[in-house]
């Protein structure tokens, strides 16, 4: 598919402007005084979290890191950077990381593996879209556990509704499993 290159000029202007933001409010809140929740946050276990622009954003050819442009956009992409430290919680409604194993949505832990308790999950993902998430979980599940977790993997969760009050998501492994277990996640959201 031919991306109009209007379109694909105000999507790049508009993700540079959001990135400046980032920067911006980054640099805002590491300048702020000892007291704030910046510097505390800082203190505890270290769970890089960065969003990325609302906009949707473009099809790949190459299965790459992008949700399909068709469909409903999600509510929000998050890019994540998870440590191996024993459990780590994924909570999807909100794309926040915790070290510890309690009441997630996901777990990423000593496998090496992306894990759940109560959500639905596939790795057999035909389009990256919520619709395409929501058929995956459907009719090709993939069980409480998946441990292929190659660059470009996709991974379609349908949330337990008791934990994230439903919705789907879309994990994309954007790296693999590093020699120290870090592993880059993107989190694409629909309610």
């Amino acid at each position: 598919m031919a991306v109009d290159p209007g379109r694909a000029t105000i999507i790049s202007a508009v993700i540079a402007g959001v990135a400046a933001i980032a920067v911006a409010v980054v640099t805002v809140a590491v300048k702020s005084d000892d007291n704030s929740t910046a510097n505390k946050a800082t203190k505890s276990p270290v769970v890089a979290v960065t969003t990325t622009a609302v906009v949707p954003p473009p099809t790949t050819t190459d299965g790459g890191t992008t949700t399909d442009d068709t469909g409903p956009a999600p509510d929000f992409t998050k890019d994540l950077k998870i440590p191996l430290l024993n459990y780590m919680s994924i909570f999807l409604r909100t794309g926040e990381v915790v070290q510890g194993k309690g009441t997630a949505d996901l777990y990423y832990g000593p496998q090496r593996s992306i894990r759940t308790s109560f959500s639905q999950l596939s790795s057999d993902v035909e389009a990256r879209t919520k619709a395409g998430c929501e058929d995956a979980v459907a009719t090709r599940p993939a069980g409480k556990s998946i441990t292929k977790l190659d660059t470009g993997q996709a991974i379609c969760v349908v949330p337990s509704s008791l934990m994230a009050g439903g919705g789907v998501a879309l994990l994309v492994v954007t790296s693999a499993p590093d020699s120290s277990g870090t592993i880059g996640l993107r989190l694409s959201y629909w309610s």
